[in-house]
């Protein structure tokens, strides 16, 4: 899953705004690219290794944001995501991104 349309209709449950998740979405780099592999669909959130390695991806597309405030997006969007055995890669990113861009 990473095509906006499908990111659109699993995050309804979310209440984002659709503009908003296709502002977020936009910021990422390639998202087919994220997700080329069985392995690369999902993301694990787990540990401090996982929450640390998305908030670098993260603090890389939102230059200048502080990264203990990207931390505390991740953990929130982790615990949204706590029902889920498998996050999609994509869409947890943009459940991030829509908590940290405005």
């Amino acid at each position: 899953m990473y095509e906006l349309e499908q990111i659109n209709r699993y995050l309804r449950k979310f209440e984002l705004d659709e503009a908003h998740i296709k502002k977020c979405y936009e910021m990422i780099p390639d998202p087919e690219s994220k997700v080329d592999s069985g392995e690369k669909l999902y993301i694990a959130c787990k540990t401090q290794y996982d929450i640390n390695t998305i908030g670098s991806f993260i603090e890389n597309i939102t230059q200048g944001i502080d990264k203990g405030y990207i931390v505390a997006a991740i953990k929130k969007t982790a615990t949204q995501f706590s029902y889920v055995s498998k996050i999609p890669r994509i869409a947890f990113y943009v459940v991030v991104l829509s908590k940290i861009v405005k």
